[in-house]
């Protein structure tokens, strides 16, 4: 997961993971974008992926920081709930 969250500038959450270029950092930025983009939320005006970050724009007249932060959470959530399984070495199932 990220490894910060914050706000950039007065109408922009910067989402943060660690420095390094993976396909699996790579999915989530593409899977947390499609989720807060799928649910067209009024004030969020665009949202941005980079290779290690995810920038979303908002019109704080009209949404919040903080709703924008349990928006961003929910698509958390939603990844990690939906994220494949598979059996380590010890034969115990966990989350890729």
């Amino acid at each position: 997961m990220w490894s910060s969250i914050k706000p950039f500038g007065r109408s922009c959450v910067l989402i943060e993971w660690h420095q390094i270029i993976h396909t699996s950092i790579l999915a989530e930025i593409s899977a947390i974008r499609k989720g807060i983009e799928s649910k067209q939320i009024k004030g969020i005006v665009d949202v941005v992926p980079g290779y290690t970050s995810l920038t979303v724009f908002f019109m704080p007249e009209v949404i919040s920081y903080a709703q924008i932060l349990e928006i961003i959470d929910s698509s958390k959530r939603r990844i990690t709930c939906n994220s494949p399984r598979r059996r380590n070495n010890l034969g115990n199932i966990s989350r890729v």
